[in-house]
């Protein structure tokens, strides 16, 4: 429920649709600034130590014991309450009883200090006293038999979620002593379908709250470790095996856990809070995209233990187009977001989720409003105010974004900028940055960064690489570095290198043949395409790069007009390559088929960058009415057929142009500089 150009340009395939290409399930939970947690929630009380306290303080020292245990039994990661039965064994005199328990705490947290120093001392006192009894005779509860701490509860939130509960519940089979499911309203099959695998259903009224529904399930929850999943994700079978070791660490209190998207694959992976200790006051905050993270660090640093990430993995299911339709996620989050912003003005981690989703609504202006006000806000900030994931989130969607947009300035402005240099970059913003300088025509920085992020493409990163540098376009981008600055041979090299990561990748291959055609190749750029699209016939942009790489080229007429009439074949309708084909007759001398070709497509409208070619074409023809020329482009106009006419000339069209040269001097009222530039009488 919760969530072949120069100077090179980001494709649509390079950075995914707004709608998706960042959208990782999650992953805007990795925003979160870590504030100060927000009032707490009741769950916090679940395993409190209140009650056994007050015994203690009336004398009552079994009673305080059995308290005691009975917040270890709703919370079984409970090293205050060992410390707790141990003081009350203190307390009675029975040293052999406080030894007991604070070995206990220290088995937990081996490196919590507390237990260690009371082992110590409860070591020395205890020798030579009674193991049956403290001096005040006390009979203490018996405890519960020491194990791994390894049951795991399943907490989920769900509504009306059929399709993708069971294939959820499924993968933790066998894995889960305990599954939780909160039900907010489902109209469906939902809730059957989760008592089927044996789970606690619970119903929850829905109040615009993810975390007041998370901390109803992490109320019931009590296994050792809490695992937390969403009804359209399930474990990789491949990954369960490292479940158990990893909570048999003593040494961390909870675990970031990778999440790939099942439509974008290994790329959109990102590393969720999911897996934690079942221990006393965690609680979740944030109205959405909600986090116990905050308090799971916080709490388990004050036992010597981390946080980590671990190698177990989720597969996420419910970002593709039809579930994200389905669910109307955009504008659920965006009023979300608005609603919390109101209630916590100053979150930096609600201002960068708002920038996202105002993004995805098609808001684009607004959106980097909201990055830049965040941005701001963090740079002021003490940087123990947010966390890892939410610099590497926000400067990776903002640069994004910005790239795609055609922003390079303002994304070296904004990684250059003081907050983005108080922290290490990431592979993907340093590809961000010397893309930015390529087509800044910076070469030489650009290089450097490039090279960087090259050597780095395939380090782990909290957030997820929204760009796939792990393919060929770290290389495509230094290709173009180096060609910028004349290393012909170490481009090309970058560019076969690229091919060879991934050679049915279209943009590394329609950037090769960019770089061929440029360097006088154009033979061999149109033959690698065609070799390319012999397997890949519906990539209509490389039919239209290979067919005007041979149109440019005089010599290769012949086979411009093969490829335009193949790409035809695969894609009749498209537009581009009709006018490409008009061109080819043309060049081809065959005028009469050009100026029927180009009617057909242009109308009553021509394209300015095919207009000379169709007034050439019409005036050899002889066509009357000619199209309108607007005086604004009159001159223009005039030097594009002249350029046109000596293109004709190298391409052999003899007999066209001895037409239009026989014919155009009736035209010299309305073509005065192409007729003074072309000395016809």
């Amino acid at each position: 429920m919760a969530d072949g150009g120069h100077p090179i340009l980001m494709k649509p395939r390079e950075i995914q649709s707004m709608n998706g290409g960042l959208a990782t399930p999650g992953s805007l939970q990795a925003v979160s600034s870590s504030p100060p947690l927000a009032a707490s929630h009741p769950v916090v009380e679940v395993g409190s130590l209140r009650g056994a306290r007050e015994k203690q303080g009336l004398g009552q020292y079994a009673a305080a014991w059995a308290e005691a245990l009975v917040a270890i039994g709703h919370r079984p990661f409970h090293p205050e309450a060992w410390m707790q039965m141990s003081d009350a064994a203190a307390g009675a005199g029975d040293f052999a009883a406080a030894l007991k328990a604070a070995r206990r705490a220290r088995e937990l947290v081996p490196s919590w200090g507390l237990a260690r120093d009371a082992v110590k001392a409860f070591e020395k006192r205890a020798q030579g006293r009674s193991s049956k009894a403290g001096g005040l005779g006390v009979q203490w509860p018996e405890l519960p038999a020491s194990r791994r701490l390894t049951r795991l509860s399943l907490c989920m939130i769900v509504r009306n979620e059929e399709k993708y509960l069971a294939q959820c519940l499924r993968s933790v089979s066998g894995l889960a002593s305990q599954i939780v499911i909160v039900d907010t309203g489902s109209r469906d099959r939902t809730c059957d379908i989760a008592r089927e695998f044996g789970a606690e259903v619970h119903s929850f009224e829905w109040v615009d709250d993810f975390s007041a529904a998370r901390n109803e399930a992490l109320q019931h929850a009590r296994g050792d470790w809490v695992l937390v999943l969403d009804a359209d994700e399930e474990l990789l079978v491949e990954s369960s095996r490292h479940l158990v070791p990893l909570m048999e660490d003593a040494g961390h209190s909870g675990y970031r856990i990778p999440l790939q998207d099942v439509v974008r694959g290994p790329s959109s992976t990102i590393h969720v809070p999911r897996l934690f200790r079942n221990a006393p006051g965690i609680q979740f905050t944030g109205r959405i995209h909600e986090d116990a993270f905050p308090s799971v660090g916080r709490i388990g640093a004050s036992w010597g233990l981390k946080v980590g990430i671990g190698k177990l993995g989720i597969l996420h299911h419910g970002y593709t187009a039809e579930a994200t339709v389905e669910r109307d996620k955009v504008h659920r989050n965006h009023g979300l977001l608005v609603r919390a912003l109101e209630e916590n003005p100053d979150q930096l981690g609600l201002m960068a989720q708002l920038g996202f989703e105002l993004m995805r609504l098609g808001r684009a202006e607004e959106s980097l409003v909201q990055y830049a006000a965040a941005l701001t806000r963090a740079e002021a900030a003490s940087i123990d105010s947010y966390s890892r994931e939410f610099v590497e989130a926000v400067l990776t969607q903002y640069t994004t974004f910005l790239s795609r947009m055609g922003r390079h300035d303002t994304v070296i402005e904004v990684l250059t900028s003081p907050f983005a240099r108080r922290h290490s970059p990431t592979p993907t913003l340093q590809f961000l940055h010397g893309l930015a300088l390529v087509n800044r025509r910076e070469f030489h920085p650009a290089c450097s960064l490039l090279e960087q992020a090259r050597l780095r493409r395939a380090e782990a990163t909290l957030y997820s690489k929204p760009l796939n540098i792990e393919g060929p376009m770290i290389e495509c981008a230094l290709a173009q570095a180096c060609e910028g600055l004349g290393r012909w041979e170490l481009a090309e090299k970058w560019y076969r290198e690229g091919i060879g990561l991934d050679p049915h990748d279209p943009e590394v291959v329609g950037s090769y043949a960019g770089f061929m055609s440029r360097r006088g190749r154009g033979q061999e750029a149109v033959l690698k395409l065609r070799q390319y699209l012999g397997s890949h016939p519906d990539r209509v942009d490389l039919w239209v790069q290979g067919v005007q790489i041979a149109l440019s080229d005089p010599g290769l007429r012949a086979l411009a007009a093969g490829m335009v009439d193949e790409g035809l074949r695969a894609s009749p309708a498209d537009r581009r390559l009709k006018l490409q084909r008009a061109s080819s007759l043309l060049q081809n001398d065959d005028a009469l088929g050009a100026w029927d070709g180009f009617v057909q497509v242009f109308g009553n409208t021509p394209d300015r960058q095919y207009f000379a070619a169709f007034m050439l074409a019409a005036i050899a023809c002889d066509k009357k009415p000619l199209p309108e020329v607007p005086a604004s482009i009159g001159r223009e106009l005039s030097m594009e057929m002249l350029k046109t006419s000596q293109h004709l000339s190298r391409a052999g069209a003899l007999r066209t142009l001895q037409l239009f040269f026989d014919r155009v001097g009736a035209h010299k009222d309305r073509l005065p500089a192409l007729i003074e530039a072309l000395g016809v009488e």
